[in-house]
């Protein structure tokens, strides 16, 4: 899969972009808002992983701009502070799932697994 992932904490960025690398992915990375959108704009992607909280703009906000331009794309959410306010506005822009900082490496895969099954299931019916 090709994937996209968004987080200002480089830690964080560095750890995804490995973990996916090892399970042969093809990853792209952003550590802005900004970047993002730059790479969205070049790229088709299979699926965005995305932080909520930047310095310079609030992920919400960006998730609404790509479910404007990309409907298509699956969206797994992370953040250190998911309350059930938000879980119910990601809700709202159909995101594919959303993940509690710290996570494990096990449940960032398994939700891409997840995901990759359902398409295969689509695909073949």
């Amino acid at each position: 899969m090709k994937i996209l992932i968004t987080d200002d904490e480089y830690q964080i960025l560095e750890a995804l972009n490995d973990l996916l690398l090892f399970n042969k992915h093809v990853v792209f990375t952003a550590q802005s808002l900004e970047e993002a959108f730059m790479l969205l704009k070049e790229n088709k992607f299979d699926l965005m992983i995305l932080d909520m909280n930047f310095p310079k703009g609030f992920g919400l906000n960006f998730l609404e701009k790509i479910r404007q331009q990309h409907p298509w794309l699956p969206v797994i959410v992370i953040s250190g502070n998911l309350t059930e306010d938000l879980k119910s506005k990601l809700n709202k822009f159909g995101v594919a799932a959303y993940l509690e900082k710290p996570f494990l490496a096990d449940e960032v895969l398994d939700i891409i697994q997840e995901f990759q099954r359902n398409e295969q299931d689509s695909n073949t019916h």
